[in-house]
């Protein structure tokens, strides 16, 4: 997926904000200053170069858990905490669908245990929408 697309498939899954409005929900979401180098790098290398400045990282990892990750996204954007979990909803499931599986899985493994339920949400909504995507093309023939 190229810049134009990330973006505005979180467009869609927020419902619809401005274009700078997501891809600001796309940056505070990415929050990668916590992963460890070396899933940074799997990350970059798949993500379009206008999203590098969020991906690259100078720090090492330090442990955190879905609730310091959340009050970071509030931080950058100022949502409330329901607002920054749809946030992450929406970049994580854009992620999914944006990244290699490869890629995907050094992620998530890279993650706490407690990012699995947003996650799972994630490829969910990632399935989800690519089988609505995907059943107009049926022909209907087994």
């Amino acid at each position: 997926m190229d810049h134009e697309q990330i973006i505005g498939a979180i467009r869609q899954a927020l419902g619809g904000p401005s274009s700078g409005a997501a891809e600001h929900a796309a940056g505070a979401t990415l929050l990668t200053e916590r992963l460890p180098r070396a899933e940074t790098r799997h990350i970059q290398q798949e993500l379009p170069a206008e999203l590098a400045p969020w991906v690259c990282t100078e720090t090492e990892a330090e442990a955190f858990d879905i609730d310091e990750f959340l009050n970071g996204v509030t931080k950058r954007q100022d949502p409330d905490i329901q607002a920054a979990l749809l946030h992450a909803r929406a970049a994580f499931s854009v992620l999914d669908s944006a990244l290699s599986p490869k890629a995907g899985a050094h992620l998530t493994a890279a993650l706490p245990k407690t990012f699995d339920p947003l996650i799972a949400e994630a490829q969910y909504s990632s399935l989800e929408s690519w089988r609505l995507t995907t059943s107009g093309d049926e022909s209907g023939n087994s």
